[in-house]
């Protein structure tokens, strides 16, 4: 998820089509811990009151009401992963983050992202019905790789990423080298490419 910069440290990846899957594929594994948390009496409160929240934000269209959802199932989210252990919390936040990345990312116009119900997770998880918990992850991850593939696909220069873009230079600099004959370095027979 980062790339590390000799003698300056650490650089997020850039986005593109490998690393988004790379994002999904993590989050599929690692948020299934979640399903095992055990909500104390204070968390389930507090938990429910947000569900509530953002079951009341879920109908409404304006712009604000979709920031404020996203606030308050980020706060549920991060709610649960603080009933997991530090390994756990730090991937799963730092999954979360990559994935508003992406979302901040794609977003554009009438695409936006809305955040699922987690009304059902929040009553497995109170059950312990692990199954249940599971189920309702695996949706939202499944509604996340439905956004971001629908999103992909009205910018599809941002599927390979710009680095693997073809460059307009180096073929231009190719067929010159082609049409006069000698190589890139100006040698005769020489098949070097620039």
């Amino acid at each position: 998820m980062v790339a590390p910069l000799p003698r300056q440290g650490w650089q997020a990846k850039p986005i593109t089509g490998a690393f988004i899957g790379d994002v999904i594929t993590a989050r599929r594994q690692a948020e299934a811990t979640i399903a095992y948390v055990k909500l104390t009496t204070s968390a389930r409160e507090r938990v429910q009151t947000l569900v509530m929240l953002a079951a009341t934000l879920a109908g409404r269209q304006d712009p604000q009401a979709l920031v404020t959802a996203r606030v308050t199932d980020r706060q549920i989210l991060d709610l649960l992963a603080d009933r997991t252990n530090w390994f756990h919390r730090k991937w799963l936040r730092e999954l979360w983050d990559h994935s508003q990345r992406v979302v901040c990312f794609l977003e554009a116009g009438e695409v936006q992202y809305r955040p699922l119900s987690r009304e059902d997770l929040f009553e497995a998880l109170a059950a312990s019905d692990r199954a249940g918990a599971t189920a309702e992850l695996s949706r939202d991850i499944d509604q996340f790789e439905t956004f971001v593939s629908r999103a992909l696909l009205r910018r599809p220069e941002d599927l390979l990423g710009r680095s693997q873009q073809r460059s307009a230079r180096r073929s231009r600099v190719q067929k010159l080298t082609r049409s006069t004959g000698k190589g890139a370095r100006g040698e005769p027979g020489s098949t070097a490419k620039s």
